[in-house]
């Protein structure tokens, strides 16, 4: 899909690599945000960050249009969905190595930095669990140490669909 001279980047979630221009103070260089290629008046959106439950981030419903910047959309710099992945290779951390093949649950603060939560043994149940603090890594090459290319599917996760879709109004995005 494209609009105008530039061809729109997937829908998913993105750091902002400049501030969108006239909305520099709401949508600066460096946030976590989810970018939509449609909506329902026809041009690209955002949407900022809303709450953090489990270390997964929702989103506002509506939010800002992108018009006439291209140089935003081509400074987007594209993120692996929230969720669960394997380590590509180990990784040492200030609390020790984590093996190849560790599962971690992906997420991210406000900054769009990746957040890794490693999976840890329950000592009273048959489960694993994820550590409400995680480390943080302000360069996105950590994404590429993480497998496979889609995160893991469990009971209770999200769709695709859902993640892209504003249930409220019948797969119409609000902007």
């Amino acid at each position: 899909m494209s609009k105008g001279k530039t061809t729109l980047p997937p829908c998913g979630l993105y750091r902002t690599g400049r501030a969108l221009k006239g909305q520099e103070t709401d949508i600066p260089a460096g946030i976590l945000v989810m970018f939509h290629n449609h909506s329902n008046r026809d041009i690209p959106m955002l949407q900022l960050p809303r709450e953090n439950t489990h270390n997964v981030w929702n989103f506002h419903e509506q939010g800002p249009g992108i018009e006439n910047d291209d140089a935003f959309l081509a400074a987007l710099q594209p993120l692996l969905d929230q969720g669960f992945y394997f380590l590509r290779e180990e990784l040492s951390t200030p609390d020790g190595k984590f093996p190849k093949n560790a599962l971690i649950q992906l997420g991210y603060n406000r900054n769009g930095d990746p957040i890794l939560f490693i999976a840890q043994r329950s000592n009273d149940h048959n489960s694993l669990f994820f550590a409400e603090t995680g480390y943080r890594f302000e360069q996105l090459d950590i994404l590429k140490k993480l497998g496979p290319e889609q995160p893991l599917w469990f009971t209770g996760a999200p769709t695709e669909q859902e993640h892209d879709q504003n249930p409220q109004s019948s797969g119409e995005l609000l902007n």
